[in-house]
């Protein structure tokens, strides 16, 4: 296709805010495979809105009854290095708020991109949200959804009638995992394609190229923890040790009290994976690029209720790539992910990646030269 595309914008409707590495490297990711394709991207970003107070309510229910529920830790601080990441990165964008998109000129876009990570989890709980995400304000002919998500295995029966009426509606889809590819089918009927996730189809040099080295003093040898659901005390043990053994220092990046949390944006995310000796986290994307940089990791699942169902894309990553010695409770201690374990990994990666690609890029052409 290369740059003789003609109408050749694009609206990248993807999981959007300033303190989650995976959703904003993902996103640049897509962002970067589409542009490769020839065409110009448009991202969308939308607003976090107000939680309802029903919402407030249960939270504060959960807090006063000890339900140790994800909590996503906020640093003003923090949030510019990922905003400082997206004027870096996104060169046109449009403003949706409250997940109203229904101002959206449609006819400046040849094609609508809806991906990847989780964007049909209906995180904020709203009718909304999910039609924002299924890319009702845009035409059906012009709707593609790349490596979508769902987090879980079943649809929420109060908005299965609105998930099979959505999915409908997307022209051409693919999902990341199995899981999502079997709920599409069940309520469409329709085969649908699995593909990679996108931080996966930009390779190890690539994300090097956009890494940073943190401004704050960083070990030679390093334990790098990014545990989003908290450390429960066995685990927090266990990596102790480890430090111990090894005698080297931990970099905890999701705590929310200490200055590595604060000052630590997407570009040095990646570098502390590039260069850390051990990576220990509960993370689908900290698991992606220390698989794509080989590093030695460590998966430890997530103890609580809400995290357990989100297990599902780091155990199809690991089946992908064919790398078991990496699952806290399965392997031996020192853990230790072989070299040749790591390079039938890439070689894998590299033939999913061909498939994706063939599934974006014809899934474009055909929108386009219909456009």
């Amino acid at each position: 296709m290369g740059n003789e595309v003609m109408n050749n914008k694009v609206l990248l409707v993807s999981l959007w805010g300033n303190y989650n590495y995976g959703n904003k490297l993902q996103s640049y990711a897509l962002k970067t495979l589409i542009e490769k394709m020839g065409y110009s991207v448009v991202v969308a970003k939308h607003d976090e809105p107000a939680p309802r107070l029903r919402t407030k309510i249960k939270k504060i229910a959960r807090t006063i009854l000890g339900r140790k529920d994800i909590v996503e830790p906020r640093s003003t601080e923090r949030e510019k290095y990922f905003e400082e990441f997206t004027n870096s990165y996104v060169n046109e964008s449009i403003i949706v708020k409250n997940f109203d998109a229904s101002r959206v000129d449609t006819s400046l876009f040849s094609a609508a991109v809806v991906g990847s990570d989780q964007v049909w989890h209906n995180f904020f709980n709203r009718k909304e949200e999910l039609e924002y995400f299924f890319l009702k304000f845009m035409p059906e002919e012009k709707r593609i959804a790349y490596a979508a998500s769902f987090g879980f295995d079943s649809f929420p029966p109060k908005y299965e009638r609105l998930y099979r009426e959505g999915l409908k509606g997307i022209r051409y889809c693919s999902c990341r995992e199995k899981s999502g590819c079997d709920l599409f089918e069940k309520a469409t009927g329709k085969s649908v394609q699995q593909v990679l996730d996108p931080t996966l189809c930009l390779d190890a040099d690539e994300w090097g190229k956009i890494a940073s080295k943190p401004g704050y003093n960083v070990p030679d040898k390093y334990i790098l923890v990014y545990y989003i659901a908290g450390l429960p005390q066995q685990y927090e043990s266990y990596i102790h040790e480890l430090s111990n053994n090894y005698n080297v220092k931990c970099i905890d990046i999701y705590n929310g009290g200490n200055n590595y949390f604060k000052t630590t944006g997407p570009r040095e995310f990646i570098w502390l994976i590039k260069n850390a000796k051990f990576v220990c986290t509960d993370s689908f994307h900290a698991s992606v690029f220390s698989i794509l940089f080989q590093k030695q990791f460590l998966v430890f699942p997530r103890c609580n209720e809400t995290g357990k169902g989100s297990y599902g894309r780091i155990d199809a990553l690991l089946q992908l790539c064919s790398i078991t010695d990496c699952e806290y409770g399965k392997t031996e201690t020192p853990f230790c992910i072989s070299d040749e374990a790591f390079e039938i990994a890439k070689k894998k990666i590299g033939e999913e990646k061909a498939k994706s690609m063939d599934f974006l890029e014809n899934a474009l052409g055909k929108v386009v030269n219909d456009c």
